[in-house]
Parts: structure tokens; C-alpha cells; sequence
């Protein structure tokens, strides 16, 4: 097998109880996954959870997850959205037990896409943070991980309709909450 690219990272080694962990190594297809998707999954949960340490372990629970069940993920092809669920599931179970998140800094940079850009992220931050969990996670999905209806319609384990019409909310939300610090 080729060396991956100098600029992709190579999954690290699984290690858990015998148990829980298949005879059978991780396929290609699996390799490929992890390095195109972990370092957006991971960048995406930290948006929703407030913490990128946090959302860096969540991804990785959930990675070894879909590792062990890859075929049945692989032939459904939303692989990306079941591990932002896991990882999601996984962080707020702990983020309930602890109490303790905070929200992380914005980076410096407008809305993707580059409508209704906003060049201080002072202004963006505060406007995300007024607006409910639910209504937050549909924008960090949809704008800042590229994640298409359907994939945030199964991240989130709502409908497509749902996805839409929170999606518009927020957006006249923001919309509304900028234009008032103008």
C-alpha cells in the first residue's frame, strides 16, 4: 500500500477491549474517510459543542464506531452524517455529565459563500450564541460544514422539511440581530 500524501494524517490505531474491536484491519475505503473527513467533522462538532479538545475525542469515539460496522456504513454512503450524529450523541452525553463548555471563538471570517459577509466575527459571535441549540447546529451543518439537506437531515435525525425551515429561521434570525449592530 502507497504511503498516504504528505499532507494527510493517517488514522491512528484503534485500541479498545478485544471484544469490541473486529479481527479484520480497516479497509481502504476507510482509511480514505477518515483522512478526507475527520479534520470537518471534528472542526464542524467543535463549532456546535464549544470545544475543539472535546470535539476531537467525540469524532474519534465515533470513528472507531463506524470502523467496526464500515460495510453496512460504506453501502449507505451518509457515513459522514452517522459519525457528526455519534460524535454529536457522544459529546453532549458528556458535556451533560460535566456541565462545563464554553463556546469556542469564531474565527475571524464572514458567512460561506460570501452573503451578508460579516468582517468581524464580534458581531458574529454573539448573534450565533443568542440563537437556540437547535436552530445552531442546522447553521454550523449546513454553512460551515457544506452539509447538503439530507446529510443534516440524518446528522440531526430530523426530517428534510425541518432542516429547511429551522435553516430559515435562523437566517432571518441572524439577519435580524446583524442589521441591528449596524
Amino acid at each position: 500500500m502507497d504511503s498516504p500524501a504528505p499532507d494527510r494524517q493517517v488514522p491512528p490505531t484503534v485500541i479498545a477491549p478485544a471484544d469490541d474491536v473486529p479481527e479484520a484491519t480497516p479497509t481502504v475505503a476507510f482509511e480514505d474517510f477518515w483522512c478526507d473527513e475527520r479534520d470537518r467533522l471534528v472542526r464542524t462538532l467543535a463549532l456546535q459543542v464549544g470545544s475543539v479538545d472535546l470535539a476531537a475525542e467525540a469524532v474519534d469515539v465515533a470513528m472507531s464506531r463506524a470502523w467496526q460496522r464500515w460495510e453496512e456504513l460504506d453501502d449507505h454512503g451518509d457515513a459522514g452524517a452517522w459519525v457528526y450524529r455519534v460524535a454529536r450523541n457522544w459529546a453532549t452525553s458528556w458535556h451533560r455529565r460535566r456541565r462545563r463548555i464554553a463556546r469556542v471563538d469564531l474565527p475571524d471570517r464572514g458567512v460561506p459563500g460570501g452573503q451578508g459577509r460579516v468582517d468581524d466575527a464580534d458581531q458574529l459571535a454573539p448573534a450565533l450564541a443568542s440563537l437556540s441549540d437547535k436552530l445552531h447546529e442546522v447553521v454550523v451543518l449546513r454553512l460551515h460544514a457544506g452539509f447538503s439537506v439530507a446529510e443534516t437531515a440524518t446528522a440531526l435525525g430530523v426530517p428534510e422539511g425541518t432542516v429547511k425551515s429551522r435553516l430559515a429561521r435562523a437566517l432571518d434570525s441572524l439577519r435580524t440581530s446583524l442589521e441591528d449592530h449596524r
